[in-house]
Order: C-alpha cells, then structure tokens, then sequence
C-alpha cells in the first residue's frame, strides 16, 4: 500500500484546540486519512524541576503527567466523533513553531487552533498559526473557537480569493464545499473607487480581465464538482478586506499561497495575515504544490 500523508492536528487543552481537533477528525474521516495528534511542550531548562509528580502530590500530578492527559484527553475525543479511525497521538519536546513545522514536512494537512492557552506549555496559537500559515509546506486550516470571538451559526458557504495563480486553492476549497455539502463562492478583487479627485478610475479592460477570469474558472471546475453550486463575485476592495467581510457568512475562508511564503497575487504578508486575524470563520492556506 502507498504511503498515506495524515492529517495532523496541535492540541493543548484549550477550546482552540479542541476546535481544531473536532475539524481534523472529519477532514481524516472525509478523507480516509489516519488522524495525527501532536502536543508540543517545552520541558523545563532546569535540572531541579521535576517532570513527574510532586513530593507532596498525587501520583497523577506532574509536567509530564499534565502533558500526558492533553493528549489522552484528545485521543478520547476523536475516538468518541470518529470510533473507526485510526488515530496516532505523539508528545513532542520542544516549542510548537518548529515542532508543527517539522509534521507538516510528512502531512496532508496541518489543522491548529487560532488560539492556545497562551502559557509555556502551550501552542501558543497565536503565533503558531501564523508560523504554519507562513512557512509550512502542506496546506494549512487555522480553526476558530469561543475564545478568538467566533459565536453563531456556522456559514453557509466555502469563499475562495481567486487570482491567475490560484489553481491549487480553487481545487481545496471546492473539494471542501463537496466534503461540506456546501455552495463555493469565487471571489476576486479590483482597487476600490478612489477617494481622491484626480486619481484615474479602474480601466474598464481590468474590469473586464477580471470578469473574464471569474467565469472561466467557474466553467473550467463546475464539471469536476457537479454537487457543488459556484458562484463568482467580483468586488471593489482589497483582497484582505473583501475576504474578512465575506468570512461572517463562510464556514471556510480559502486562501492561496506559493511554497516560497508569498500568495501569488495576493501577498502572504499583509492579505492572509489580515484574513487569519480577522475572519469570522476558519482560514485554509493552500500551497500552490498542496498536492504533493
């Protein structure tokens, strides 16, 4: 049987985590993937502190036992949504940055929470999902829980940012829209109407390029996702801006990025940075070579 990358996913106790945990269990199910959970923990530098319990503890107390019963804790999770799955589960010694960064060289898909507790012994996933979005080399899906503001009813759609090189993203998000039963919007950006007298307008030829490109898309990728509806939208604003307002009714934001840290045609830097700080809904970065 051919090697199977698997779906990997950070957890660390949090609600965070918890949500990304719930979200990669059904992309492994979907999937027929095997279910990789990590727990990234930075041992103390000092040789005077004790991982196991303390003198005057239980025997369940402890660094190492606390580590422990996160990842026991997300094993019992995943196996109670998804009894079939096979699910691995793995204690890593060192900072989750470079920890998830090292999985992601052997995943499908790397699934983190938009925030960890925030402490040394968590993922820090404020700065975790930023790292994975920026410079892991498979695709990337940045969870939202209760406590990054996310509250209401899942959205009704997948939304897709679409430029000339957006082939990969355009593949992810409609292979999510079908595993989510979902609508995927097509979503392109010319320069809002500038607010200064003088400045030239938008030329009608760009407006026309990127209407062109829209509805070849959408035709190119309706026949291989016929369950799916697509829709094309084109707006004045800037990627960032139209993304964030079109996550308050996504249930996925889809981005696309190149393997060397830029999107092509939407900058890594500023537009995904934006989108994952600010969307109401989960963020997928998706490589260029997701296929791998």
């Amino acid at each position: 049987m051919l090697y199977q990358r698997p779906i990997v996913v950070g957890v660390d106790g949090s609600q965070g985590a918890l949500a990304a945990l719930d979200w990669s269990v059904r992309e492994a199910v979907d999937r027929g993937r095997r279910l990789r959970i990590i727990h990234a923990f930075i041992w103390p530098l000092f040789d005077h502190v004790s991982l196991g319990p303390l003198p005057s503890g239980p025997p369940s107390s402890g660094l190492r036992a606390a580590a422990q019963e996160v990842i026991d804790e997300a094993v019992r999770r995943a196996s109670t949504i998804a009894p079939g799955l096979i699910v691995e589960a793995m204690i890593h010694s060192g900072a989750a940055g470079p920890v998830l960064l090292a999985e992601a060289e052997n995943a499908e898909l790397v699934v983190v929470g938009s925030r960890g507790l925030g402490g040394v012994a968590s993922l820090l996933l404020g700065s975790v999902s930023s790292q994975l979005a920026t410079r892991s080399p498979c695709s990337v899906i940045v969870t939202r829980g209760p406590e990054a503001g996310h509250s209401g009813p899942d959205g009704d759609r997948v939304v897709v940012g679409v430029d000339a090189h957006s082939t990969s993203a355009v593949e992810f998000a409609l292979t999510e829209a079908s595993r989510l039963s979902l609508s995927l919007t097509m979503l392109s950006c010319v320069p809002p109407e500038p607010a200064l007298v003088g400045v030239p307008l938008v030329d009608q030829a760009v407006l026309d390029a990127q209407n062109e490109l829209l509805t070849r898309t959408a035709d190119e990728w309706q026949p291989k996702f016929p369950d799916v509806q697509i829709s094309a939208e084109l707006v004045r604003a800037t990627p960032g801006h139209a993304l964030v307002e079109a996550s308050r009714t996504a249930r996925l934001v889809v981005v696309g990025a190149g393997g060397s840290g830029r999107i092509r045609g939407l900058h890594l830097g500023s537009v995904s940075q934006q989108v994952l700080h600010h969307a109401s809904s989960p963020v997928a970065v998706v490589r260029q070579d997701h296929h791998r």
